[in-house]
């Protein structure tokens, strides 16, 4: 008799401790969407930017500089074109808070099954909280620089580098004020997200091709520009081997815009897609 009223208080007790587990993992898994698990360090998308002021050029460079750039199964764009753009972004943070960075991002355009996007080659951010969560959710390749932007009479400088060396100048000045600018769709931005793997030689847990796009853009200001670029080079950092021809277009722009959740397009690890 006693050893049956043992074993049923075991049994009770096995069970209630299996589910206490259970009920902690599902809290995890509902409650908790980055790392530390009791303090993350952002929260999901989505972003809401306002106010941003983006410089952006594009350029003309060679089709041997865009097939080292762009893996596929991303097609680079036939007319060998490039862009740059340096920025001040705001997230906003809550009606009346906003947590402003420098961001500077080099990219290609290329297509994906016939669809035309921005595959993102470099970016360069002064703050941390961008970097690991543009890293971490979308695959955006974000290091960090230090980064100077400089708005004045008309004339914008910017300047970035990173770990004491310098890898890009530009300057630009502000011809003309288009208004009102007419609306365009967005395209998507397409990212290859790599998240090596913890075991010695093993291959990376995440090797993916996603793609998100920015929604609800508001264009505030919008300017065609002059401007002049330089790439340079670091050890880590070979912006020189990007060959810059011809500089097509400049514009800057004053924007809003919304940064959402976006997809999976290509898992590198599927069995199918392997060479």
């Amino acid at each position: 008799m006693i050893k049956n009223l043992a074993k049923s208080c075991i049994l009770i007790f096995l069970i209630f401790f299996i589910s206490l587990e259970a009920f902690g993992r599902e809290q995890e898994t509902n409650l908790v969407y980055s790392m530390p698990r009791i303090s993350p360090l952002y929260p999901p998308p989505p972003l809401q930017f306002r106010d941003n002021r983006i410089l952006t050029i594009i350029f003309r460079s060679t089709p041997r500089t865009l097939e080292k750039l762009v893996p596929k199964p991303l097609v680079p764009n036939p007319l060998n074109l490039m862009f740059i753009y340096i920025a001040q972004l705001n997230i906003q943070v809550s009606e009346t808070e906003r947590y402003p960075y420098l961001e500077a991002g080099i990219g290609v355009p290329a297509s994906f099954s016939q669809t035309l996007g921005n595959y993102a080659v470099y970016l360069y951010l002064d703050k941390t909280l961008p970097i690991v969560g543009g890293r971490e959710i979308w695959g955006w390749p974000k290091k960090d620089a230090s980064i100077s932007f400089v708005e004045k009479d008309g004339k914008i400088s910017a300047s970035l580098e990173r770990l004491g060396f310098p890898l890009i100048s530009v300057n630009a000045s502000l011809e003309k004020k288009i208004e009102p600018f007419p609306e365009s769709p967005s395209m998507p931005w397409y990212n290859l997200k790599i998240i090596p793997s913890v075991e010695r030689e093993a291959p990376p847990e995440v090797h993916q091709l996603t793609s998100t796009a920015n929604s609800d853009t508001k264009i505030k200001e919008h300017y065609i520009c002059k401007a002049g670029l330089e790439f340079k080079a670091s050890p880590w950092d070979p912006l020189a081997d990007i060959d810059v021809l011809e500089i097509t277009d400049v514009t800057f722009q004053v924007s809003d815009f919304v940064m959402n959740f976006g997809k999976v397009i290509y898992d590198y690890l599927d069995e199918k897609n392997r060479e």
